[in-house]
Parts: C-alpha cells; structure tokens; sequence
C-alpha cells in the first residue's frame, strides 16, 4: 500500500524528498541486515561489491533504501535457494552507479521497458508470482525524482541485472 502510495504522491509530485549525504555502502549492508532472516530461509549468499572509495550521494536515505530493498528482494523471490544476489556499487562519470545482481530465470528481452511499468508482470507459464506489480514503478519513479535513471538487462537461465545511476 505505501509503494502505491508513494508512486502518486511522486508522479504528483507530492512525496518531498528529504536530501542529505549517505554512504552508499553503509546503506546497502542495512538493507542485507534488515533481509538477513530471509536470505537464511532461502539460503540466499548477499555479496557487496564496491569500487573505491565510499559512494557518498545526496539522496533520500529512506527512499533509496525501499528502492535496495525493492530490487533485492525481486532477486531473493526470483534466485532460488542457495543462489547469489550480488551488489556492486562504482563511479561512472558524475554518477555512482548501483547494481543489483541476480542468479534467477532472466526476463526476456521484450519484456524489459515494460518491467517498469504500474502494475505490470511478466507472464511466464509458471504460477503467478506474489506482488501487485508496483515495486520496480516505484523504483524507477523514486530514481528519477533523484535525477537519475534506472533500467534492466538480463540473459534467460543466466539471470537478471538491474542498474541505477545516482548522480553525486
């Protein structure tokens, strides 16, 4: 409910965002703290990889996190037991760049621009996954509010990358 909520209070332009310096590091291993009970059952292994020095953005700390915590539970649900879900954090250009790695089934390529969309889901021949498909419209709604762009690039059977870039 508050993912929907936040999608129209920011496509209004109603939800303020509250700016200050986080370390993007710092905010990445609170959200694997808050989702370590889930990572146990599923026996999911967190990696966090994170070029130079500490990515400090000025961003909304809460926002950014729900958008962390969005797309690393999407790779919890659609990893598997004992897979990976990695994260790697970089400089490009004027812009930290953030990557949520995961070693599920992969999103067929037509799919990918519309993964972003309010309330949509990919229909694979397999049961319909839990979600209202609003998770990842809110992430790319809350990205760009921060001036910056998300998007997806994944391989079938070789699993899913989802990058977003910050501005510094």
């Amino acid at each position: 409910i508050n993912n929907i909520l936040d999608v129209s209070r920011l496509e209004d332009k109603g939800l303020v965002l509250n700016r200050m310096d986080i370390n993007l590091r710092q905010l990445v291993q609170g959200c694997f703290d808050t989702l370590e009970a889930a990572s146990q059952v599923y026996k999911i292994e967190f990696r966090l990889n994170v070029e130079g020095s500490a990515l400090m953005v000025s961003c909304d700390e809460m926002v950014i996190r729900r958008v962390f915590m969005n797309l690393i539970m999407n790779a919890i649900k659609y990893t598997g037991i004992g897979g990976k879900v990695t994260i790697h954090l970089s400089r490009k250009g004027h812009c930290a760049e953030c990557v949520v790695e995961d070693m599920g089934k992969g999103i067929a390529t037509e799919y990918l621009e519309k993964i972003f969309q309010k309330f949509y889901q990919v229909k694979t021949g397999e049961r319909v996954r839990e979600g209202q498909g609003i998770g990842l419209a809110f992430c790319k709604i809350a990205v760009e509010a921060h001036g910056g762009k998300i998007w997806a690039e994944s391989e079938i059977d070789k699993g899913s990358r989802f990058i977003f870039e910050l501005p510094f």
